[in-house]
């Protein structure tokens, strides 16, 4: 069930795996970028670094490093996150927000959350992103300014897209969970819920259709290298909101990348 699949990352990396037996390395560049970030959201760090890794072997780009950022902040490896923006900055083209949005998550990372938000704004100026809204609430909160950060959440979730909408109303009911206003965060989840059940419904259709034409196929490829152990993860201060940079690649097709959007949190 879809409500299954939006539960968590286990759920997606158990999508993927469906999909993909032979793992990562048999996946193409949309679905590496997905595996890695689940796997990250998993609390993998080290595994998430080495599937992205792997991934940017095969066609580096600055999106390809978003992962790569979050998880080296994760590892505690400021220098390397700082090191790998460095890299997208020369490999991003001028409407590229894959460099601000990472520099947002290192802001937040140092709290330096003026400069996170500044960073964040400055990325939804060039292209709504739901990765950017997020950091952007983020920050607010790291601020004081948690109304505004509610605003900036709810007004991400109203233009967002099916897949990612949801995510961002249950981020918002979240939010005021956590200050006391049960009211707000049930009519949050209640808005959350409309949106699952629409998109099931668009996605029991999509899946017909895909039947229906024999468009459905499983892609095996060569496995990637062996993933590393991962150690013990700990992120302060950021459960509620966790990062969530899009990592699709331009010429990715409609179900690779109605996949992301779907565990792309």
């Amino acid at each position: 069930m879809l409500a299954d699949c939006l539960a968590g990352p286990e759920a997606g990396i158990a999508l993927l795996s469906a999909f993909f037996p032979d793992g990562p390395g048999g996946a193409s560049l949309t679905e590496q970028d997905t595996w890695a970030r689940l796997t990250l959201y998993h609390g993998e760090p080290a595994k998430a670094l080495a599937i992205a890794r792997n991934r940017q072997a095969a066609k580096d780009s600055a999106l390809a490093r978003l992962v790569p950022v979050d998880a080296l902040l994760t590892l505690g490896d400021r220098e390397s996150a700082v090191a790998e923006l460095a890299t997208m900055r020369e490999l991003a083209n001028e409407r590229s927000i894959a460099p601000l949005v990472a520099a947002g998550q290192i802001a937040l990372h140092d709290q330096e959350w003026a400069d996170a938000e500044e960073q964040f704004r400055s990325a939804l100026a060039i292209l709504p992103s739901v990765s950017a809204v997020r950091g952007l609430a983020q920050a607010l909160v790291g601020g004081g300014l948690v109304e505004e950060a509610a605003v900036a959440l709810a007004d991400g979730a109203r233009v967002a897209a099916g897949e990612t909408a949801p995510e961002l109303w249950e981020q918002l009911a979240v939010l005021r969970e956590s200050r006391g206003d049960l009211a707000a965060a049930a009519n949050a989840r209640d808005e959350r819920l409309a949106g699952l059940e629409a998109l099931a419904e668009r996605l029991r259709t999509e899946l017909a259709e895909l039947r229906e034409s024999g468009g459905l196929r499983r892609v095996t490829r060569a496995p990637g290298p062996v993933d590393l152990p991962p150690p013990p993860v700990h992120v302060p201060d950021a459960k509620w909101l966790p990062g969530d940079p899009s990592t699709l690649d331009d010429t990715a097709p409609e179900l690779e990348r109605t996949l992301f959007e779907h565990f792309g949190h």
